[in-house]
């Protein structure tokens, strides 16, 4: 926790600061929160990260607690492997809001989006790409990623 608490997220790519402040937020939580982070993205003693004993512990958490960042682990995990329904219905923009992250709800924004897109709802897709093109705070980086999202389902006449 120390190690994280002297990096200066500012120096940092978005996906980097995002991950870093996770980090921060739920090592410092301790309990159930803390355990789930160290066992996606730290490993334990001598056992690499796994992201199977950590998502079943978030789900856990989530079950029991709400717990807003436990919904974006467990959402993004299915993310990851396309389990794009499933994703979207764990990925609650205003749960993940309670967090209180910027990034964290940009990302999960991102992720709804891309899912809606998979899953052929267009018209979820593009309103989610709408607002990410629109969010001045947000990088410019993924500003433009999200407006060439907007201008494809467009182009496509989705």
């Amino acid at each position: 926790v120390a190690r994280y608490r002297r990096i200066d997220a500012s120096l940092l790519e978005e996906d980097e600061a995002r991950t870093l402040s996770l980090k921060r937020t739920m090592l410092e939580s301790g309990g159930e929160r803390e355990a789930a982070m160290r066992d996606l993205l730290l490993g334990r003693g001598e056992r690499d990260p796994s992201a199977v004993v950590a998502t079943a512990r978030a789900a856990a958490l989530l079950a029991v607690e709400h717990d807003p960042l436990a919904a974006y682990l467990v959402g993004r995990q299915y993310f990851l492997h396309e389990r794009f329904e499933e994703a979207l219905a764990t990925l609650d923009e205003a749960e993940v809001a309670r967090a209180g992250d910027a990034r964290v709800l940009a990302e999960t924004r991102r992720m709804r989006a891309t899912a809606s897109w998979h899953l052929g709802r267009y018209e979820d897709a593009r309103r989610g790409f709408e607002a990410l093109a629109g969010d001045a705070t947000r990088p410019q980086g993924l500003r433009e990623l999200a407006g060439d999202w907007v201008d494809r389902i467009a182009r496509e006449g989705r």
